[in-house]
């Protein structure tokens, strides 16, 4: 139940206060351009005040791109208002920009510009990016194949799978609700002004990837020799927990106390505490069993391989 009470409070300091209403949107908050490329981004407002807003544009670096313009006017009275920003690529280097108004000191819009030398560096960049997806997933076809060779179960705890399966499952949720929802997007930017979309679309393909393997080895459990193995009471007392969280959440984002944007981020929460904790169930296992037999060992090397590649 501490726990419980724990995970909840943690919860609710991750989340802050606010209308949730966009006054000024931008068709794009991140932009990779090659050295003396031209683009555009489309800042649309609708403000609709009384008086006239004037709105600056400032770079924190300067030489690396040109702006036009670097100041325009939303016109009062208008409920709809779009401005055209033309940038151009000057040379290689990050560039973030920040929108004033006269009016408001804080900053109302953000957006990134990364500018690179050839196109060439881009791809390497996306490859790396695609090469660990690709190591991850493969970390977990070791163990599967090692499996089905032998018809059993029995060395693999299913503390651990089912942790494993509901930490993939929440991950899959917050993975594809913030990567196709615009209304999740919409409350990530409002709470990260500065910030961008955490979700990739390598990150997609994995969750979904993961978790259909999951899945199988949660399908091989019932098919294959297990002697007695079961989920333990320890195991579904945190897993009970977990699914605690997420109903009282819900509920609070059912009455208006949260947003929904909360519930993915639970999801999300509730996914990196089970990755912590997940793997002390099979270390057990192993040391109660005394061997390793129906242990992937390619799994926790490729494992450590794309710990590599994130670094």
């Amino acid at each position: 139940m501490k726990f419980t009470v724990l995970l909840l409070s943690f919860i609710f300091l991750q989340q802050t206060k606010g209308d949730g209403l966009h006054s000024f949107q931008l068709s794009s908050t991140e932009l990779n351009l090659i050295a003396g490329e031209k683009a555009e981004i489309i800042f649309t407002s609708f403000l609709n005040s009384s008086n006239p807003t004037t709105v600056n544009l400032i770079k924190n670096r300067h030489g690396i791109i040109k702006l036009k313009p670097k100041t325009f006017i939303i016109p009062p009275e208008m409920n709809f208002f779009n401005q055209t920003i033309q940038i151009t690529s000057l040379k290689s280097g990050k560039v973030e920009i920040e929108g004033h108004t006269d009016s408001n000191p804080d900053a109302i819009i953000f957006f990134r510009i990364i500018v690179a030398k050839s196109n060439f560096l881009i791809i390497i960049a996306s490859v790396v990016g695609w090469i660990y997806f690709i190591a991850w997933s493969l970390s977990l076809y070791p163990q599967i194949w090692m499996i089905i060779q032998m018809k059993s179960v029995t060395g693999l705890s299913f503390d651990y799978l089912s942790l494993s399966f509901f930490g993939h499952l929440l991950y899959a949720v917050f993975n594809l609700a913030l990567y196709f929802g615009k209304y999740f997007q919409d409350e990530y930017f409002r709470r990260h002004p500065h910030g961008l979309n955490p979700v990739e679309l390598n990150d997609v393909f994995y969750c979904i990837h993961v978790l259909a393997l999951s899945l199988i080895t949660v399908i091989c459990c019932f098919i294959f020799q297990r002697d007695n193995q079961k989920i333990t009471k320890y195991a579904w007392s945190i897993n009970g927990t977990f699914i605690f969280s997420l109903i009282i959440v819900a509920i609070l984002c059912s009455f208006g106390k949260l947003h929904w944007f909360d519930l993915i981020n639970t999801c999300n929460l509730i996914k990196v505490i089970g990755s912590l904790i997940k793997y002390v169930p099979q270390v057990y296992f192993n040391h109660k069993r005394k061997n390793l037999e129906n242990q992937g060992v390619t799994t926790y090397q490729n494992n450590k391989e794309s710990i590599k590649l994130t670094n």
